[in-house]
């Protein structure tokens, strides 16, 4: 609303009658008043005729007085102007209601797409751990409105998948840094348009939250991307009761954790690692993509604080791997070294909540 109050006071008063001669009730009392002012100052409310001052109301061109404003106007959650409270729908405007429903129906890309990659961050640094998200959701309703609504966001595609239902859905994003998730990724609208329209993805016996990070964050070199993958795999490992425990997981059919030998030498132990997983793809931790390591222990998720805490942990595990130069150094450190250096709030929360 704008303020139409301000009109010079001595434009008014009943020394003026003999040069201006027109009165007209303002908030109702009765003024002299210049044209000036009638015409800039005042305005005269379109709903109950009344003249007046103060704070209005304007759509369409018309001026609403604050009592009527009230009764007869909304504003839109979209754009936030006044508009005719019985024209909106579901709180928004007819011209954001268009706009808004304009945007294609999502397409679902069948289980093997893969596009080529776009890296979203709020930082130009080459080698930054960017992560990719794929997180399953089940049991709700494939409509066209869902569908519209998620190709809004153009960070994420949508995928089938053999584990789900037929209404299930595969949302996957493209590779982004933590603070990209965290601060500019709309998650919690995409939750709440999944939530809406009937989907889960914790409370279903087969959603999962896959994190991808690129190799390049373990270093530049492939030398030291082997050593640093391999110091991440035994923080892992190590910390394997708490994981389990952070996952939210009963059942790791899809994300096992096969024995690992944590006295061995830490390059060895990887070793023998991967070369289990070259058969097995269902492991906790997959290095089977050629550009990515792939985490797949976590709980598929529709919280937000339990969904930037999985990723969150990820990048703390990364940070810790690459702080140890030495595999002495690596074997010190321990668990609440975690919470320590948690590189999100919700991390923390998370923990706390878990009682980790």
């Amino acid at each position: 609303m704008i303020d139409v109050s301000d009109y010079p006071q001595n434009h008014i008063g009943r020394d003026m009658k003999k040069k201006y001669n027109r009165t007209v009730r303002i908030n109702g009392v009765e003024k002299y008043v210049c044209n000036s002012c009638k015409t800039t100052r005042l305005h005269t409310c379109s709903q109950c005729k009344t003249v007046f001052s103060g704070l209005c109301a304007i759509t369409n061109g018309k001026h609403y007085c604050p009592e009527c404003t009230a009764e007869y106007l909304k504003k839109c959650t979209h754009c936030n102007e006044y508009k005719d409270k019985n024209t909106l729908i579901n709180g928004v405007c007819p011209d954001c209601f268009a706009r808004l429903n304009s945007f294609p129906i999502a397409e679902i890309q069948s289980y093997g797409t893969k596009p080529r990659p776009v890296f979203l961050s709020l930082v130009s640094a080459g080698m930054l751990p960017y992560y990719g998200v794929e997180l399953e959701i089940d049991g709700g309703n494939r409509t066209d409105s869902l569908l519209r609504n998620l190709a809004k966001f153009k960070e994420i595609y949508l995928k089938s998948d053999g584990s789900l239902s037929r209404a299930g859905i595969e949302i996957v994003t493209y590779p982004m840094n933590l603070d990209y998730h965290a601060r500019i990724m709309q998650w919690s609208a995409i939750f709440t348009a999944c939530e809406s329209a009937g989907y889960k993805s914790h409370n279903t016996s087969n959603c999962g939250l896959h994190i991808h990070v690129n190799r390049g964050a373990f270093g530049e070199s492939k030398r030291n991307q082997q050593k640093y993958i391999a110091f991440f795999l035994y923080l892992f490992m190590k910390f394997a009761p708490q994981i389990k425990k952070f996952s939210r997981r009963e059942n790791f059919g899809y994300c096992d954790f096969i024995p690992y030998r944590l006295t061995e030498k830490v390059t060895r132990s990887y070793q023998s690692y991967q070369s289990y997983n070259r058969t097995v793809r269902n492991l906790a931790v997959n290095f089977r993509n050629e550009n990515t390591v792939e985490i797949r222990v976590f709980r598929g998720t529709l919280d937000l604080t339990s969904f930037l805490a999985a990723i969150a942990l990820i990048d703390t595990l990364i940070k810790l791997a690459l702080s140890a130069k030495t595999e002495e150094s690596l074997r010190t450190i321990e668990w609440d070294a975690v919470k320590r250096n948690a590189t999100l709030p919700q991390l923390v929360t998370y923990l706390n909540k878990k009682g980790l």
